[in-house]
């Protein structure tokens, strides 16, 4: 399975009995964050313990083969929640004495991996300054934010923003964030060859 350390999703593979069957680079660095998702007992539990029965009804439903959406919460009310899905991997007909694995995927933490923004950059010819304002872009930053973050005037972060458009033949910021957010999900080979 290291071939899906190359994916920038953590994908979680579980047995019938929902204990983890195995886990991509992603999903181990955000099971060692440990700060929405934890392995108990080779089972996975949720750090906010009121979320755990949604966690658990998610997991019953896709063993019935019924695909499901979830929000993981952190413990920390102010970050974001994660969106999770768990797919069943088959027809629970197939998987009668053991049950349905089911393949846990997590939302990217960002629009676009930096590897992915980089090599976005480099096809279009961006300056670094410019891949710097793209990635403040990418993290949810508005035009005020980044030149506050950059140090630099608001017509500058404008006019930054404005090339970023006609290199990348976008008529909007939008449209440049839509060609980043479908950007293959690679992550570095040397990142993936860690724990």
């Amino acid at each position: 399975m290291r071939v899906l350390d190359e994916v920038d999703y953590a994908l979680m593979l579980f047995k019938g009995d929902q204990t983890l069957s195995c886990s991509n680079h992603m999903a181990r660095v955000m099971l060692g964050r440990g700060d929405r998702l934890f392995l108990h007992q080779g089972r996975l539990k949720t750090r906010v313990a009121a979320r755990q029965s949604e966690l658990e009804a998610g997991f019953i439903r896709a063993g019935q083969g019924i695909r499901c959406m979830l929000q993981i919460h952190a413990l920390n009310d102010e970050d974001p929640a994660q969106a999770v899905a768990l797919v069943p991997m088959g027809h629970p007909a197939q998987w009668t004495d053991q049950g349905v694995p089911v393949l846990l995927i997590a939302c990217r933490p960002s629009l676009c991996a930096p590897l992915s923004l980089r090599f976005f950059a480099q096809t279009h010819g961006l300056t670094r300054t410019e891949e710097a304002v793209l990635a403040d872009l990418v993290q949810g930053q508005d035009i005020e934010d980044i030149a506050r973050h950059r140090n630099m005037a608001m017509a500058t972060a404008r006019s930054h923003v404005k090339q970023l458009r006609l290199k990348t033949r976008s008529s909007s910021m939008r449209e440049m964030l839509g060609k980043l957010a479908v950007l293959p999900p690679v992550v570095s080979a040397v990142r993936a060859l860690g724990p």
